[in-house]
Formats: C-alpha cells, structure tokens, sequence
C-alpha cells in the first residue's frame, strides 16, 4: 500500500489524474469530468484513488429512476459492472452511499 496523501477537499475531484489512476483506466480526463458532474449533482467525492480503482462518498444518491439509470450509464461507459445490466446497476446505485469503478 502506498503513502496516504492529503489534499484540499475541493481538489478530491482532481486525485485521478493527479494520482494516475492506473495505465488501463479510460481517459482520466473523462473520469475527472465525470467525477466533477457527479460532486455537484449528488455530492459524490472523491475517497480513494488506487491504480486502476477510483471509489467516492455519496451524499445525494439518485431518488428518481430515470437519473439513477443515467448514471448506470454513465458509469458503464467507463467501467464494466459488477452489478449487472445498467437497471440492476441503477437500483444499486439509489441506495448506495459509496460508488466503486475499476478497470484492469
């Protein structure tokens, strides 16, 4: 396991490129955009960054289906899942306080 590293709460959104999430991740200019979006529509920041997983704290997780299957979207153009079709990984995530990506 590596250093822990403290960063200034706003900058959390910037740790998967600052950190080089990992060689085999999608661009990490597109997760940072996304993980942006995601902090100021659902409070998603970022909590853990190792290569090749990013992980955040939810405090607004999706109430309306609709939004929660665009997010399965969104996150499914980024990661496989480990949930199952983008309705299965919809429903997870309305009730889900944390979101886990990986790539290999």
């Amino acid at each position: 396991m590596g250093p822990d590293a403290h960063v200034p709460q706003r900058a959390g959104v910037h740790l998967p490129v600052l950190l080089k999430a990992g060689e085999s991740t999608p661009s990490l200019v597109k997760v940072t955009a996304m993980s942006r979006r995601w902090e100021e529509r659902y409070g998603a920041r970022v909590a853990s960054v190792q290569p090749g997983i990013v992980e955040w704290v939810v405090e607004r997780a999706p109430k309306d289906w609709d939004d929660a299957l665009a997010l399965a979207r969104e996150q499914l153009a980024l990661t496989p899942s480990d949930v199952g079709t983008a309705e299965q990984e919809a429903a997870a995530l309305m009730r889900s306080t944390t979101w886990y990506l990986w790539w290999d």
